[in-house]
This record gives structure tokens, C-alpha cells and sequence, in this order.
């Protein structure tokens, strides 16, 4: 299988919605849906693509803002369960930013490892530090991100559960995997692990 992406800024500060899919599937997997939810779905029709799944990154509200739309179509959730709580309660900033988001469950709770969904072969990376529980996602020769790269920077840890050293730690932990990968992130642009090995800075804290 050889995936193919599209990516979406999305919702109130422009987070990354990653559409996953491949021609020879039927579904796709959306990877943070923080916004948006027809204009998503406009894009799988374009492609002519079912939701299978949704994968969340972390719990922060701008990557999983239309979740629950998503899970009124019966899409399975996945989030790592140390983001949980960030989910159901403030800790996931909606309310900080003046936003109602709606209420929805996770079906399955992510751990480091291997992990088939939707005949996607994933590969779940623990990579705490700008929540406990953010994780990257690796899909053949990609990696999202979430806020834990970004193209020359990295996500913030002063929100609750964040982490600068687990971040630092968790950045380290990307750069150190064999081989280059394309990094689609949270936010801005996509890059790769190569240039971020060599021109982002939390790659040379101490």
C-alpha cells in the first residue's frame, strides 16, 4: 500500500487536519480534526473516500474539535490514554479560548507499538513533553507530528501537562529513528526529519 495525503488547515488557529488515504481502500484515516467538518468531508467525497477512523495526536481542542461528528457517523476514535482527561475536561483549551466544543468518547486508547486500522499498518511513537500524552504517527515513509515538530520549531509546554524536558527528550527520540521521513505537523508546513535533524533547535538543547 502506498498512502497518500491531504492536508487541511482547519478551525479557529489554521491546526492540520491530515487526510489519509490510498487507491486501493475505501477509507480514509483523518488524523486531528480540529475544524471544519464539511470541508473535510468535501475532500473524502472529492476523493471518493469513507472516514474510518480518526486519530488524534493529542487532546488539545484545535486538532480534535469535530471529533464528535466524526463518532455520530459510528468513525472510531483513538487518543493515548494520558490525553483522556485533557478531553474531558478544560485542560483541552476550548473554554480558555471562548469555544464550545462537543463532547465525544475514545474508543481505543493508543500505546507505543504496531497497529493495524482500517488496513493502515500504523507504528504509535509516545512523544510527551507538549502533553502526556501527544504521540507522532508513523505510516510508511511518514510521520504526523501533532505539536510535537514543527517545520524549524517545536511545541509549546506551558499548557497543562506539558513537559520541556519530556519535549526535549520525545524531540530526540524522532531524530534518533533510522532513515529520513516526511513530517506532516499540527501546524504550517510539512518537512522532513532529515532537515529538522539539521536546523531545529531543540535538536541541540542540552
Amino acid at each position: 500500500m502506498s498512502i497518500k495525503v491531504i492536508t487541511i488547515p482547519v478551525g479557529p488557529l489554521s491546526a492540520n487536519c491530515h487526510v489519509v488515504y490510498s487507491l486501493d481502500n475505501d477509507k480514509a484515516l483523518i488524523v486531528d480534526p480540529g475544524g471544519d467538518f464539511s470541508l473535510i468531508m468535501q475532500r473524502l467525497n472529492a476523493i471518493n473516500k469513507k472516514p474510518g477512523a480518526v486519530i488524534l495526536t493529542h487532546g488539545h481542542f484545535d486538532h480534535i474539535m469535530v471529533t464528535a461528528d466524526f463518532q455520530a457517523q459510528n468513525v472510531p476514535v483513538y487518543l493515548h490514554q494520558a490525553d483522556v482527561c485533557l478531553v474531558e475536561g478544560s485542560g483541552n483549551l476550548a473554554k480558555y479560548f471562548g469555544i464550545k466544543m462537543p463532547p465525544f468518547n475514545v474508543d481505543n486508547r493508543l500505546i507505543e507499538g504496531d497497529l493495524q486500522v482500517c488496513g493502515f499498518n500504523l507504528r504509535v511513537i509516545e512523544t510527551p513533553g507538549h502533553t502526556e500524552g501527544s504521540v507522532c504517527i508513523q505510516i510508511e515513509n511518514a510521520i504526523f507530528t501533532g505539536d510535537t515538530l514543527f517545520f524549524e520549531s517545536y511545541g509549546r509546554t506551558d499548557f497543562p501537562s506539558g513537559n520541556a524536558v519530556k519535549l526535549i527528550e520525545s524531540a530526540k527520540k524522532l531524530f534518533g529513528l533510522t532513515g529520513n521521513y516526511v513530517l506532516y505537523t499540527g501546524h504550517g508546513k510539512s518537512t522532513t526529519l532529515d532537515y529538522e535533524r539539521k536546523h531545529n533547535a531543540i535538536n541541540f538543547s542540552f
